[in-house]
């Protein structure tokens, strides 16, 4: 739960609607209500697409959907839980022209620093905490490769990865293993008992994964393991 958005995950229908129940229960002590307009349910795995029983809230049925939007990430139902760029992408791209059509004569430095403050986070927003397989990272350069080759005015791969090497710029694919690395850092620091446990069972093994493609040592620092990335952009330029 954040805020006033609430996730109920579980294994089956029938405990999904126990939960509700709970959840009802509880909301009523304190007056509170369940906006069934806001509300959806949605299936991950290999029966995602089978016909099932219907959850309820107060008699109210809630609609199984193909995707649910929860601070400000899209999900897609299927065998496998995935990311909707498309929201995220608009954002980007409409944050991006906004400022471009203003100040499209100035400095690149100048264009690429408001880049990095204002689009960017509209695109990489929460998806430390995301697993993300290889091709949703090639969807994620996509956009920002997009821009720099408009700025430039070349689709040049290597001329653009050139531009945004000396921009000191990285591909959001690699911004993403500095940025999950170092969300994986903090959560293992973190002195909370959930958090803790969250870690062991799910963070331990994608941080030491994460360094293992680096070819470093776990127990280095982020800031090796930045310079490792940057090494990583450059050796792809080659």
């Amino acid at each position: 739960m954040y805020a006033d958005d609430l996730v109920l995950l579980s294994a089956s229908v029938y405990h999904l609607q126990l939960m509700i129940d709970t959840c009802l229960h509880v909301l009523n002590e304190l007056d509170l209500t369940i906006n069934i307009k806001k509300s959806v349910c949605v299936r991950f795995g290999k029966r995602c697409n089978s016909v099932c029983s219907s959850v309820s809230i107060n008699d109210s049925i809630i609609p199984w959907s193909n995707s649910l939007k929860y601070l400000g990430i899209v999900f897609t139902t299927g065998f496998k839980m995935s990311v909707d760029f498309k929201s995220s992408r608009s954002n980007f791209f409409r944050s991006f022209n906004s400022i471009f059509s203003k100040i499209s004569k100035a400095d690149e430095t100048v264009i690429v620093s408001l880049i990095k403050s204002h689009c960017i986070p509209t695109l990489m927003y929460g998806l430390e905490a995301l697993d993300l397989n290889k091709t949703l990272l090639r969807r994620l350069d996509n956009p920002l490769f997009l821009v720099f080759g408009k700025m430039f005015k070349t689709f040049d791969k290597n001329i653009v990865n050139c531009c945004m090497y000396y921009l000191n710029t990285l591909p959001l694919s690699f911004e993403y293993l500095i940025r999950k690395a170092s969300f994986l850092a903090k959560l293992k620091m973190v002195e909370n008992n959930a958090l803790s446990k969250l870690y062991k069972v799910c963070g331990r093994g994608e941080f030491v994964d994460l360094y293992k493609e680096m070819k470093l040592d776990p127990m280095s620092n982020i800031v090796i393991f930045k310079q490792k990335v940057w090494v990583r952009f450059e050796e792809l330029m080659r």
